[in-house]
Formats: C-alpha cells, structure tokens, sequence
C-alpha cells in the first residue's frame, strides 16, 4: 500500500448490458444440447412433405459402379425435402415417400460440378428414408437421462438456470478484469515501483529466454535476434518490453495492496483450491519444488483477491 493508490474495489455496478442475458442466447445453448444428443422427436407414420427435415442413407453409382462420396454408410444424412442441398431434383425426389421407403433417386451433376469427371455425368442413388424429425426441443426425462449424472441438473428450468448463470458470470468476470486493468496504470506510480522488484522481473526474463535459446541450441544473443528481431541483445529486449513489464508489476502490487486493505491472506485450502481449479489437482508439490512456496502463494494471492473483488460487485 506504500506504492500504489487503491480505488473502488467493492460495491461497485456492473451495468445490466454486461451481465443481462437474453432468451435467445440461453435457447440458443439448449439448442446446442438438443442437436449433440439428437433429441428432435422421430416421426414414421405419416408420408414426407416439402420442407420437412428429414433424416435418409444412400448409396450412389455411375452405371452401375458406386462412386467415392455417394455412400453415407448407414450414418445417416440430415436433409430438408424439396430443398436444394443435393444436386439436382434429389431432395424433391423424396417428397410423398414415407419413413422406410427405399427411393431410387435418377439424377445428374450440374455440368460446372466442382468434380470434373462427374460434371454433366447421370447418377442413382439407392435412398432410404430412415425418419422425419419433428420438433427439436429438450424435456424434463432427456436432462434426467443424458445431464443429471454430469451435472446434477433435474429440469429443462435447471439447465436453463444453469446456462444463464454461466454466461453471466463470464460476462461480470470478463467486465471486473478490465476493471482492474483499467485502475493499473493509474493506481501506481512507476517512479515508487522498488528497483528490487524490476531486477527480479529482470532476471526471471532472462532465465527464461536463456532456458528457450538453451533447447534451440542458441546462445541468447542469437535466439534473441533469430525469433525476436533483438538484434543487439538482452539489454534491447528488456528496454523495449519495460512498459509491460512495469504494468505486471503494477497489477501484483495493486493485488497485494487491496489483500492488505481486504485482510486477506493466503491459506493451505487457497493453495490447494487454486491448483485444483488450474490444474485438476490440489497436489502442488511439484510447482512448489520448481517456483517455491513464496511464488505459489503470490500467485494464489491475485486469483483469491480477484475472486473476492468480483463476489463483491453488484449488478445494476
């Protein structure tokens, strides 16, 4: 708190344009659900009619001889009756039918067919109408049967709660970070920034670009001027990235002065939530034995305060 000036890191609005989110965005997800586990309602009992989505198999041939990309292989193929997703009438070919049919479509490719050797060539397609898809939507019984075990939802309102949730805490999140960028530059002043802390950053830049030229089997100078540009030297490199440099530091030390403010301090749990969220695992032995403890927590440190600045924001 020697080197920076706080600003208002709680109670400040977040403006409902960053975190509303519409029905359609939200549907739009539930869609995307619906068309993963291929929930639409499967229709056999009534004839094919324009404009249905409809789901077939087919096998093409030229005289008899099947061609290389006519044959869906029994994976079945989602088309629209009538449209012109295929060449020729083939789409049209299929309205009336009904699901199980086998249709045998006579058509020909367009003579400017990207494919020359089939450009203006006839064709059959040995078709099979497997179902027409009703309507797409999610209910209560699918959730229960492909969501409830993953994620512990029960209801279509559940998953729409969820959704929403998600995507406006992104939203909140993505707004609070820019926040805080936005309070950097301002909050510290370079000429307080302690010499200390420029050497270290220094000196962690050169061990890591040392260690990058080391696997490139370059010495620094070289690796600095062949992937960098830096054709004299470290000295160069540092000068020109001082600037992102001195706002690292000021945003670290912005950090640890609202955790000061806050009273916030580091625990073996925060440690342990942390590595679990970036790593999948609370087990950071390793990182402690590559970084060191005081690393680790400094690390930690920013993510619990920026956790805590962002529980602290209201929505307006």
């Amino acid at each position: 708190m020697d080197y920076v000036e706080l600003f208002e890191y709680r109670g400040f609005f977040v403006p409902r344009s960053v975190h509303y989110v519409p029905e359609d965005i939200v549907q739009a997800e539930i869609d995307s659900i619906v068309e993963w586990f291929q929930l639409a309602e499967r229709i056999y009992d009534r004839l094919v009619e324009d404009g249905d989505r409809i789901n077939i198999d087919f096998v093409g041939s030229i005289d008899g001889v099947e061609f290389e990309g006519g044959n869906s292989f029994g994976m079945g193929t989602e088309v629209v009756a009538g449209s012109e997703e295929f060449i020729g009438d083939f789409l049209t070919q299929l309205i009336g039918t009904a699901p199980g049919d086998t249709v045998y479509v006579e058509v020909s490719f367009p003579d400017d067919y990207w494919e020359p050797s089939l450009a203006g060539v006839p064709a059959l397609f040995v078709t099979t109408v497997n179902f027409i898809l009703g309507e797409a939507a999610l209910t209560d019984a699918d959730v229960a049967e492909h969501l409830s075990e993953d994620f512990g939802w029960a209801t279509v309102d559940d998953v729409r709660a969820a959704i929403r949730g998600s995507i406006q805490e992104s939203a909140v999140m993505e707004f609070v970070r820019d926040y805080i960028m936005n309070h950097v530059e301002s909050a510290a002043d370079t000429n307080l920034i302690p010499a200390a802390l420029l050497e270290h950053f220094d000196q962690m830049a050169i061990s890591q670009l040392t260690d990058e030229a080391t696997r490139n089997d370059l010495s620094l100078d070289e690796y600095l001027a062949d992937f960098f540009g830096y054709t004299e030297g470290i000295d160069e490199f540092l000068s020109m990235n001082r600037d992102g440099q001195i706002r690292e530091i000021s945003f670290h030390l912005l950090m640890q002065a609202i955790a000061e403010d806050a009273g916030i301090t580091i625990t073996e749990s925060d440690l342990d939530d942390y590595f679990l969220e970036m790593t999948g695992s609370p087990d950071y032995s390793m990182f402690e034995e590559m970084y060191g403890l005081p690393f680790l927590k400094q690390a930690s440190l920013s993510h619990v305060v920026f956790n805590y600045i962002s529980s602290n924001a209201l929505l307006e």
